[in-house]
């Protein structure tokens, strides 16, 4: 859970300095520091990421 936690923060970051088209799920990994399979092991693809991360 803390991959995912770590994910959800660093991915409602990325969308707010560079919007959704603008963020790659590269950067977000990379500010999470989590590996490469991390964001479609947690979310599957961007689009559900952004929903789950920047829903509140």
């Amino acid at each position: 859970m803390e991959t995912r936690r770590r994910l959800l923060e660093a991915a409602c970051q990325v969308f707010e300095e560079k919007g959704y088209r603008g963020a790659r799920a590269a950067d977000i990994r990379k500010r999470a520091g989590v590996n490469v399979a991390a964001v479609n092991y947690h979310f599957g693809d961007k689009a559900t990421l952004y929903g789950e991360a920047c829903v509140s």
